[in-house]
């Protein structure tokens, strides 16, 4: 009797201890739209600096008026609605020392520019704005609000749902978020084998280009994070990584407006990503992997000696160019 009452006592510890662990394991892939309290959409209808600190303590008050369009998440209940409200935003200058409230610093307050505010303030609208943890400027034509809704939809279901959600969404002709990049490298990561099937494909395929160019470096620095992360453990992570970085490398900008962001993001992979693919032995594997139709080798070739004898670049930078071209040369 005694030994079946220790075999008990031992067996509830080890699901105690354990628990933590599970719980760990299945929130792995839990992104900044699931925890934050509070997400809501708004834009600038005006915007004054109400008053200004001293020449050691930098900081401003901004006067807002903003439009709240959608209200994406009110966790807590504050009751919070779409509408027009006064705001005072504290803002920190450069040079201030540590913001007290970064989210707001250097970001733009011109009328018509709208933000995702993402904010774990309690009280009322005028303090989840003022306050926000993260306000991330919104581009006319990336469908953030959708992402946000995707996200909050579907982060209850079973990973393999989630990956065939988001496979889904990553069709033409809709352009995604910052905050979608974060929900697939976390899925990517989260994933193994067949769970993350539809999704694996859809990024080798089109859906890969389905993000908007600063949600592109989002990615693949999200996805950069998680190899380093989880080391060699998962092959998923690096095959995206390897891939995209190579397809991002060669691909023209997907708006008129951002010409000349394509440079800068080939700039970001060879100093960035490349460097980083190349020192894990998985990663370089990845790298080798990257299966290029002959259109795109010649496109990679010659991009890639455009910035190896860019003397206007890093040696670094147009040495990592240069065995780019070398590593995916046509066999």
């Amino acid at each position: 009797m005694r030994s079946k009452q220790q075999a008990l006592i031992i067996y509830f510890c080890l699901q105690w201890a354990a628990a933590p662990l599970a719980a760990q394991a299945r929130k792995y892939y839990t992104t900044a739209v699931e925890w934050h309290r509070s997400i809501v959409l708004c834009e600038f209808e005006s915007a004054t600096i109400a008053s200004e600190g001293t020449l050691t303590q930098r900081y401003q008050t901004i006067a807002a008026r903003v439009y709240v369009s959608r209200v994406l998440k009110d966790a807590d209940a504050l009751g919070l609605k779409p509408g027009y409200y006064d705001i005072e935003i504290p803002r920190s200058g450069p040079g201030a020392g540590v913001p007290q409230y970064p989210a707001w610093m250097g970001k733009e307050m011109e009328p018509g520019r709208t933000y995702l505010v993402l904010s774990d303030a309690g009280g009322d609208m005028s303090n989840v704005i003022a306050r926000p943890m993260s306000a991330e400027l919104v581009p006319e034509k990336v469908d953030t609000a959708g992402d946000v809704e995707l996200i909050l939809n579907s982060a209850a279901l079973p990973l393999a749902s989630q990956a065939e959600r988001v496979a889904a969404a990553l069709r033409p002709p809709k352009l995604h978020s910052s905050r979608m990049a974060e929900y697939v490298a976390y899925l990517v990561g989260a994933g193994a084998g067949s769970e993350i099937a539809p999704l694996r494909a859809s990024l080798d395929g089109e859906g890969g280009m389905r993000f908007a160019d600063e949600a592109k470096l989002a990615l693949l620095g999200y996805l950069r994070t998680n190899t380093i992360i989880q080391g060699r453990s998962s092959e998923n992570l690096f095959h995206a990584l390897a891939n995209l970085a190579v397809r991002y490398f060669i691909a023209e900008p997907e708006e008129p407006a951002s010409r000349g962001r394509s440079e800068r993001m080939a700039t970001a992979i060879l100093a960035t990503d490349l460097p980083s693919i190349r020192r894990s032995p998985a990663g370089l594997a990845a790298l080798r992997d990257v299966h290029l139709t002959p259109a795109d080798a010649a496109r990679l070739k010659s991009k890639a000696d455009a910035f190896a004898s860019d003397s206007r670049l890093t040696a670094d930078w147009r040495t990592q160019a240069r065995d780019l071209a070398t590593l995916l040369a046509p066999k």
